[in-house]
């Protein structure tokens, strides 16, 4: 599910412009997208802050409590990852815009079938480019939330207590998801092994392989079944080999 923020003062130009076009054009891209409308930059940038991030960002730039172009940076403080366009009347704004990584800049008096074409190759494109797994749902002070984490930052999944915790390096997250298995069909193709019942490794983070454990890249020891160290075995040299080819 692809998560898309538009915010625009404008309500009437959401309701009777922004809303079908985009409906039309998540249709055409054919895409599973939960699309949250703001008619208030800070408001998005609450959003951000409490870590409810979004996958597209479409903004306006003439905004009364903050405009788009202000907003856009400290969205992209917050997190530098997500694709960004502008939808304006002012043109000539475009190239002042560049330098904040925008996909896209959409003025509003294009012809209807230029939005939905422009916003579909938008959604296509990081359909195509952004997987959304490195995308999860945790859970901060038992409340939902969203959390950008790069598959290359996790080290295992963990599950303990009937919650499956997220482990990067240095920081703990509880998950939304409570089913193990669940999380093994989801990052399996992504080079996770399930080392243990209770454990989803990534194996670019294993150091070693011992008789009954493996040691992670910062020195966590994990439990390693003996059913499971073999196969473990022939998928480390299978991505040694795959390397090598590449």
């Amino acid at each position: 599910m692809i998560k898309i923020a538009v915010c625009d003062d404008d309500v009437y130009f959401i309701s009777n412009t922004l809303k079908p076009l985009i409906s039309k054009a998540v249709k055409e891209a054919d895409i599973q997208a939960n699309v949250t409308y703001f008619e208030n930059g800070n408001e998005l940038l609450r959003e951000f802050e409490e870590n409810r991030i979004f996958d597209i960002v479409i903004l306006d730039i003439d905004m009364p409590s903050i405009n788009g172009k202000e907003l856009a940076k400290k969205l992209r403080d917050i997190d530098s990852e997500f694709c960004l366009a502008f939808i304006s009347a002012f043109k000539e704004e475009v190239f002042s815009t560049i330098l904040l990584g925008i996909s896209a800049f959409i003025p509003k008096e294009f012809e209807k079938e230029i939005y939905i074409e422009s916003l579909t190759k938008i959604f296509k494109d990081y359909s195509d480019k952004k997987p959304d797994n490195n995308v999860v749902d945790i859970l901060i002070d038992g409340i939902s939330s969203t959390r950008r984490i790069p598959l290359n930052n996790i080290y295992y999944f963990q599950s303990t207590g009937g919650n499956i915790v997220l482990h990067t390096y240095s920081e703990q997250f509880i998950l939304v998801e409570r089913v193990l298995d669940k999380i093994v069909q989801i990052y399996g193709p992504y080079g996770f092994y399930k080392t243990h019942r209770n454990f989803l490794v990534n194996i670019e983070k294993i150091f070693e392989v011992k008789d009954k454990e493996v040691v992670m890249n910062n020195n966590e020891h994990l439990p390693l079944s003996k059913r499971n160290r073999k196969p473990l075995l022939i998928e480390i040299a299978g991505k040694a080999v795959e390397k090598v080819v590449q």
